[in-house]
C-alpha cells in the first residue's frame, strides 16, 4: 500500500513539475517565488527561518499570500520521519511587477526540547488575495516548486 502512495505522489510530482516548467515558460503565474534555506534545516539555532523572495507577476497589488511546505522531520528517538504540511498566510504589500524579501519563522511549529532535522520537499503558493479583493487560487499544489535536488 504504501508502495502505491509512493508511485501516485511520484507521478503527482512529476506532472505537476511539467506544468510549473511549462507555466514559467509562458510567463502565465502571476508570482515568482524562492527560497533562501537550505534544503535540510536543523534547529540548533535561536531561530530557524524560511527566507524568502517573492515577485508580484501581476497588474494588480497584492494585499496576502498562503505558501505551503511539505517537509519530513527526522528525530533521533525515532524510529519513523514525520511528514509535516505547513501553511503560512502573510499578510504583505507587494505593489504589482514588484518584489519584496521577508522570512518565517519555524520555530514554534515543532516541539520545544527536541532537535530535529528538517528536510523541505516541495512548497508553493496555494493563494494570492489582491487589493481589490479578487484571488488567485492553487488550493492542490498543481504549479508547486521541488526543494529536492534531482
Amino acid at each position: 500500500m504504501k508502495a502505491k502512495s509512493l508511485i501516485f505522489l511520484f507521478l503527482i510530482c512529476m506532472q505537476s513539475c511539467t506544468l510549473l516548467k511549462e507555466a514559467e515558460k509562458n510567463d502565465i503565474l502571476p508570482y515568482k517565488l524562492k527560497l533562501y534555506t537550505n534544503t535540510e534545516t536543523s534547529f540548533n539555532s535561536e531561530e530557524t527561518k524560511i527566507e524568502y523572495s517573492f515577485y508580484n507577476n501581476s497588474q494588480k497589488n497584492v494585499k496576502s499570500l498562503t505558501i505551503v511546505f511539505f517537509c519530513n522531520q527526522e528525530e533521533e528517538n525515532d524510529t519513523e520521519d514525520k511528514e509535516y504540511n505547513f501553511e503560512f498566510t502573510i499578510n504583505v504589500f507587494v505593489e504589482a511587477n514588484n518584489y519584496i524579501e521577508d522570512f518565517i519563522c519555524l520555530n514554534e511549529a515543532f516541539n520545544e526540547g527536541s532537535e530535529p532535522s528538517i528536510l523541505f520537499e516541495y512548497f508553493y503558493v496555494s493563494c494570492i488575495v489582491y487589493e481589490d479583493d479578487s484571488e488567485w487560487n492553487d488550493p492542490f499544489g498543481r504549479y508547486m516548486f521541488s526543494c529536492l535536488q534531482p
